[in-house]
């Protein structure tokens, strides 16, 4: 695991910086600005502090209600929470258990194809993301929040469940609008995995201990995995539509060239 990006707290598998990528003009990002991460629910109080020295202010959530609700962030001292929703909830209030998440993984990965059921549901979700008015009006807020972020509140955190597909595609975003490759962009993405293969025996046998089966235990964990394929997928929808990035930056998100000048001159050394 790349230990420059990741933070070593015990209650999050998936938090980290992103400080020190270098943009192709051969600029850095500033560390202690920018975090992604999964939720925030089992945060140890040694975690809380970490954040807090961290410079930790702003907590930005793409978690629906429902989610929010059944596994609750917890509160850190002087931070600003906000909620910021990508996806519409179908089942407001009333999410699915996790009995039925499984079930519906598990017939979801059985198929014949290169691609199993649950690739392509992956691959539609994120060509959502791109599509959706309602997400296209959450990242357009989210942007919004970097560009009016000021410097003396220190670091801004966003974060979803398993802090890899919104949270993916929205650090993929910021990382683009910050002039990085798009070597740089999937190999942050893909950053995901490692924190994830650290864990594979504690997460199988965490499945297992819950009654799922090694079928199903094969099929969560592959979930959590992340695939190049998947965010090549929203690119892919970007220039079908919008031609190119740039013009999705401008004309979803409301990044101009004096937006993208503000976010070079909070978050670039």
């Amino acid at each position: 695991m790349e230990s420059n990006h990741f933070l070593r707290l015990e209650g999050t598998n998936n938090c980290r910086e992103l400080g020190g990528y270098v943009n192709k003009q051969g600029k850095v990002i500033k560390y202690h600005k920018l975090l992604r991460s999964d939720r925030l629910n089992a945060l140890t109080d040694t975690d809380i502090a970490c954040l807090v020295d961290y410079g930790l202010k702003t907590i930005v959530d793409f978690r629906g209600a429902g989610e929010s609700e059944q596994t609750q962030n917890r509160i850190i001292p002087e931070t600003e929470y906000i909620s910021l929703p990508v996806h519409e909830e179908s089942r407001q209030g009333n999410p699915l258990s996790e009995q039925e998440m499984l079930q519906i993984f598990v017939e979801a990965s059985k198929g014949d194809a290169a691609d199993t059921n649950v690739d392509l549901h992956m691959k539609k979700s994120y060509r959502n993301m791109v599509t959706d008015p309602h997400a296209q009006a959450a990242f357009r807020k989210f942007f919004h929040l970097l560009i009016t972020h000021e410097k003396e509140k220190g670091a801004l955190l966003f974060h979803c469940a398993m802090g890899k597909d919104r949270t993916g595609f929205a650090s993929a975003l910021i990382l683009y609008a910050l002039g990085c490759s798009k070597e740089t962009v999937l190999k942050d993405y893909l950053l995901t995995n490692a924190s994830v293969e650290d864990r594979i025996d504690q997460i199988k046998e965490g499945l297992k201990q819950k009654g799922a089966s090694d079928e199903t235990a094969a099929v969560v964990y592959n979930l959590m995995l992340v695939k190049q394929s998947y965010m090549e997928s929203a690119f892919e929808e970007i220039y079908k539509i919008y031609g190119s990035i740039d013009t999705y930056l401008k004309q979803v998100i409301s990044l101009g060239e004096q937006e993208l000048g503000i976010l070079s001159s909070l978050y670039l050394d």
